[in-house]
């Protein structure tokens, strides 16, 4: 469809992200890379990535209080290169630089859901910072995501296709089934479920 819904999951993070910001929910990854680094191979490697996993380039819009998701084309993705010379022997520097990283909000709006900066500390040794929104990831969905790399990078460095699985369904495709499911008396059951349980529960 044009607009494609959220899912109930993803509701909620919007909610939470206009209510009071949503940096609590950040995944970050921090990879020390030692050796001769191919930088292009990098960049490539998680470009591909995002490409194939449409909620890494998922953004959500906003008509008249309605919140859909918009899927933003492919290869629109940049790696964040950074000179780092002076973190090399400055470890407090080093770790304030990347918190800054890591506590950066990100615009639901209009942001990859994946950002990812390169620090160059010397010829021999990077820094790679990876932050997630949880809106569009979890840890689980985070080892994935380093083994497509792994292979991604060891493929375009040995100039062979990668070996990849293709994929069948994207999350929005869970989002509109969830959705469609979850209506009339199916949700009419769940909830009265939970009232069930929850009847008698202190309110705080």
């Amino acid at each position: 469809p044009e607009k494609i819904p959220l899912s109930f999951s993803q509701e909620r993070l919007w909610f939470i992200d206009l209510l009071e910001g949503s940096v609590q929910y950040h995944l970050p990854s921090i990879l020390r890379l030692k050796g001769k680094l191919n930088v292009e191979a990098l960049e490539t490697s998680i470009q591909e990535i995002i490409n194939r996993h449409e909620i890494l380039r998922t953004v959500i819009h906003n008509e008249a209080g309605q919140a859909f998701q918009f899927i933003k084309n492919k290869d629109e993705w940049k790696l964040t290169i950074v000179e780092g010379a002076e973190y090399k022997d400055n470890a407090e520097s080093l770790k304030k630089f990347v918190l800054n990283l890591i506590n950066t909000p990100f615009d639901l709006e209009n942001d990859h859901m994946l950002r990812a900066t390169l620090l160059k500390i010397n010829d021999e040794e990077h820094l790679l910072v990876v932050t997630l929104h949880h809106i569009a990831s979890d840890g689980w969905s985070t080892s994935i995501i380093v083994k497509e790399l792994v292979e991604l990078y060891g493929a375009f460095e040995e100039g062979r296709k990668a070996s990849l699985p293709p994929l069948k369904l994207q999350y929005a495709d869970y989002a509109m089934w969830q959705r469609n499911y979850l209506q009339g008396e199916v949700l009419e059951k769940k909830l009265n479920y939970w009232k069930e349980k929850l009847d008698g529960s202190e309110q705080i």
